[in-house]
């Protein structure tokens, strides 16, 4: 399991929601960072937002942040955690598991996918992990894996990291990360 990359993927607003950057994180399995990328600046304009109507957070989160961010990776990892569902929709579009990780209360989203209650070494707060229908079979062996690493590690923290990093990138203006 030395070798087992994870992908912590997200967004965070800036400029009052008027605009995101996606970003990634790869780290190993003790989630020691090993290759972080972020977005441009993405600010869709009022005529996108008519055009795309309710289809727009979905396709800015997969085609515009997921995608690029994976073709642009030195190294793919072998699963993708996110907490927000529309990243699921990655799924469709290319061969690496995205599981949605969230917690006791919050929302499942699964139709027809699958969802695994992680045993995290009785957190206070229990964990679940979901993917789309055509990700079951990934579910099955990635699952385990990644409930090894909640035993051991929390599983959201690496979202903070990704926040404060993407806050710190986008107040230096700059336009993409290393």
């Amino acid at each position: 399991m030395d070798d087992l990359k994870l992908g912590f993927l997200s967004y965070c607003p800036f400029e009052k929601g008027a605009a995101l950057r996606g970003a990634m994180l790869v780290t190993d399995s003790r989630l020691k960072p090993l290759e972080f990328r972020i977005t441009s600046c993405i600010k869709p304009t009022k005529f996108q937002k008519s055009l795309y109507g309710k289809i727009l957070n979905g396709y800015i989160l997969v085609d515009l942040i997921t995608l690029p961010i994976l073709a642009s990776l030195s190294s793919r990892p072998r699963v993708i955690l996110v907490r927000n569902p529309l990243f699921l929709g990655a799924n469709k579009e290319q061969d690496t598991a995205v599981l949605r990780l969230y917690k006791k209360g919050e929302p499942s989203v699964s139709r027809n996918g699958t969802i695994y209650p992680l045993n995290n070494n009785g957190s206070t707060t229990p964990l679940y992990i979901e993917t789309s229908k055509n990700m079951k079979d990934p579910m099955k062996t990635m699952a385990p894996v990644v409930e090894n690493i909640a035993k051991e590690y929390n599983l959201l923290e690496p979202f903070d990291r990704i926040i404060l990093a993407s806050q710190q990138v986008h107040n230096q203006g700059v336009e993409k990360g290393a």
